[in-house]
């Protein structure tokens, strides 16, 4: 059996992908060449911030079973693969800074060739990656933060305690699905480009990566004052430079 068939086999053996598969991450097909997981933070639902039809009671089963309210009119918007294919195939109506700003780094560090203009060739170079975004439940808000978004839906209900709560356990159950995620493509280096996703993923001890897997640290390659200017949080690096070190380190 070839070793994307057996790869892909383990993916939708996991419990919450046999649930959520609109959630499986992407995996380049030149994955395996350098085998570099890039790791967002949330997708978010079809539901502007004046608007909220879905709250967060609307996700009490989420862990457990498909959510069809939820997903009734925001289908594709966190389909990781979809996601990932629209930009792939030239789609301008969607913004995919994480995606440009990863590549032309990539492309800097690791081809030694600038990219000064993304072209829809240049863009297929997001093939040389797996994607996934950290926590595996979406936001409520279009373009708004995941915990943002907690905060908003649970004011809204008259329990802002019912922030916390989804948060540690979305992010106890993202950890759980990102680690199997790993144990199976076995990355040499893990990416995070959310520094809230990351975060999380550290403060609930998360089991150590498989060995030969380096985890990094950084800022969001789609918002220019944390991608391109110094940030306290990243030792007084960009973060840009952050990523771009990690590749050279790797790929030296």
């Amino acid at each position: 059996m070839a070793a994307a068939t057996v790869t892909e086999n383990a993916l939708n053996d996991i419990h919450h992908y046999r649930i959520h598969p609109e959630y499986l991450p992407f995996i380049g097909k030149d994955y395996e060449k350098y085998r570099i997981l890039i790791v967002g933070e949330s997708h978010y639902i079809n539901q502007s911030a004046h608007s909220s039809k879905v709250t967060l009671k609307d996700f009490d089963l989420w862990w457990d079973e498909p959510c069809p309210k939820v997903s009734m009119g925001s289908e594709g918007w966190f389909n990781t693969r979809q996601v990932v294919e629209n930009y792939k195939s030239g789609d301008k109506g969607g913004k995919y800074g994480i995606f440009t700003n990863t590549i032309k780094s990539f492309s800097k560090a690791v081809l030694g060739e600038e990219i000064h203009r993304i072209t829809l060739d240049k863009k297929q170079l997001i093939d040389c990656f797996a994607f996934m975004n950290f926590f595996q439940m979406p936001a409520l808000y279009s373009k708004m933060k995941y915990w943002n978004s907690l905060v908003k839906s649970a004011k809204l209900l008259g329990d802002t305690s019912l922030a916390y709560e989804v948060w540690n356990k979305s992010a106890a159950a993202s950890s759980e699905v990102l680690n199997k995620v790993i144990d199976i493509i076995k990355p040499r280096l893990v990416v995070f480009v959310s520094v809230s996703a990351g975060k999380a993923y550290k403060d609930i001890n998360a089991a150590k990566p498989a060995v030969g897997t380096d985890i990094v640290y950084t800022s969001h390659p789609s918002s220019p004052f944390s991608w391109n200017k110094p940030l306290k949080s990243l030792d007084f690096k960009t973060g840009k430079q952050v990523f771009e070190e990690s590749l050279e380190r790797t790929f030296k």
